[in-house]
Parts: C-alpha cells; structure tokens; sequence
C-alpha cells in the first residue's frame, strides 16, 4: 500500500491560529488548505474523489485476483517470480482492504455517536 503524506497539509495546519486572530471568521477547511473564503485551490482533489480513487483501486485489484484464478483453474503453470508477485499483490490488496474496513467502521461509529448526542 502506498501512503503519501502532503507535506504543505501539514504545515499549513500548524500554521492555523486557533485563537482569536487572522483567521477568525474563516471555514476550518479554508485555514487547513490556505485559501481565501468562497474560493478553491486548483489542482485540489477533493475527500470524495480520493474515496473513489481507492475503492476503484480494490475493484481492479479484486479483479486481477479474479484473473489470475481463472488462469490457474485453467490449468496455467506459473513460474516461482510470478506466485511470489501474485503473493505481494494479494498480500497489498488485503491490506488495503482491512484498512478500507476499519475507515468504514470508524466512519460508522461517529455518525452513531452524532445522531444520538441530544442537542
């Protein structure tokens, strides 16, 4: 699994004032991201375009496992570098999965915890 930080998130999160100050009045969102009120940073990709990005990710992989046991169901032989790619893969794949599972779960949690806190 490939995980990449941005590194500009970060330091411009740590930047954020959190007391009164210069950003009184922005979104949360705005002052993590550095832009302006009622504007977005071009090239930006946004939370539900990454969601997509890595459940496509899973389908193709699912998929490509899907393949493959149709090709050894076939009768292929496979050679000792292409079983040990298919390991790495399906190991890469669960790992993404177990992961996927567990932002699901939490996800869950916190709109249980929100739909039964009394305003």
């Amino acid at each position: 699994m490939n995980i990449q930080v941005n590194r500009s998130l970060i330091s411009a999160g740590a930047g954020a004032k959190t007391t009164r100050g210069t950003n009184l009045g922005k979104r949360f969102k705005q002052v993590l991201h550095g832009t302006k009120q009622g504007t977005a940073k071009q090239g930006t990709v946004s939370n539900s375009d990454r969601l997509l990005g890595r459940l496509n990710s899973l389908e193709l992989g699912r998929l490509q496992v899907d393949r493959v046991m149709k090709e050894a169901l076939s009768g292929r032989r496979f050679n000792p570098g292409e079983l040990l790619a298919l390991q790495a893969g399906i190991y890469r794949l669960n790992t993404e999965l177990e992961l996927a599972a567990k932002v699901v779960e939490s996800s869950n949690a916190a709109v249980k915890r929100t739909l039964s806190t009394e305003v």
